[in-house]
């Protein structure tokens, strides 16, 4: 007896490009990632009706996310001062993601679907993010964020462990900051990949694991690694030379939301 049939992460048949995304060698890598897939063309990624702009997506969110990938160029290059988790949050290289959590603010710009969105121009971003990261110098005085390095959010748009799987746009953001001792990468997930762990990030990138109770995770953090998976990983990725941090977060208000949270904790307790 066979197992419910599960869905893949990614299974891609439409790609939405903009033309001049598909003239740069990052495009044509994503292209080649998904060969069989049918390319439409699109005058911007921030317009593509059928995928936007139609109500009745909403009944095939989740088939959109599996099936649709857009491919665009990032025109606004800006790197946004933060000062909570990160001191900056750079330019994103990716908007969207291919998990629906129930909660996501990210889908609110986008419409009726959410389909990642690659941005082509990862040359750019990177010189872009260089020499922000230059312009800083040294961090002279320690803070919230970090004691010793300028930190950069490199994923507020997207789950970067979710984009690596689709470009190498993540890995190029990372190898940049592990080559820079002033500054470090960051980004939140919810999604375990383990490919990540080959990547010898030499302790300048930031995987910061996000944790909720379980059964509520069950029914809020839809395609997303389970949350044992996300503990159990911790220890794996500080192995592989990550600075590994837990956000415990959001918190949603259940009647047993309390007992919840202290049983989370002692999971986070045992396993590290």
């Amino acid at each position: 007896m066979t197992g419910p049939r599960v869905r893949p992460m990614l299974d891609v048949r439409r790609i939405y490009a903009e033309d001049a995304a598909l003239e740069l060698p990052r495009g044509q890598e994503v292209l080649g990632r998904w060969p069989d897939a049918e390319i439409v063309p699109v005058a911007s990624h921030w317009n593509i009706p059928e995928v936007h702009g139609d109500e009745r997506n909403v009944q095939r969110w989740v088939r959109i996310k599996t099936e649709a990938l857009v491919l665009g160029v990032k025109k606004s290059l800006v790197t946004r001062p933060n000062g909570r988790s990160a001191d900056f949050i750079a330019p994103s290289t990716a908007n969207g993601c291919a998990m629906a959590c129930a909660y996501c603010y990210v889908p609110r710009r986008k419409g009726y679907s959410n389909p990642v969105t690659v941005f082509a121009n990862i040359e750019q971003i990177t010189k872009h993010v260089a020499r922000n990261i230059a312009k800083q110098g040294p961090k002279t005085e320690p803070n919230q964020c970090d004691p010793d390095a300028w930190v950069y959010d490199i994923g507020e748009n997207s789950d970067c462990s979710v984009d690596a799987m689709i470009s190498d746009n993540v890995r190029d953001l990372c190898d940049l900051f592990r080559m820079t001792p002033t500054a470090k990468a960051s980004f939140a997930t919810k999604y375990v990949n383990r490919d990540l762990l080959d990547w010898d990030p030499m302790g300048r990138t930031r995987i910061r694991f996000s944790l909720m109770p379980h059964e509520t995770a069950k029914v809020t953090d839809i395609r997303t690694s389970p949350i044992a998976e996300r503990i159990a990983a911790v220890n794996d990725f500080v192995g592989a030379g990550y600075e590994v941090h837990l956000n415990f977060s959001p918190v949603i208000l259940t009647p047993t939301w309390e007992s919840d949270w202290a049983e989370l904790l002692r999971q986070v307790d045992d396993v590290l």
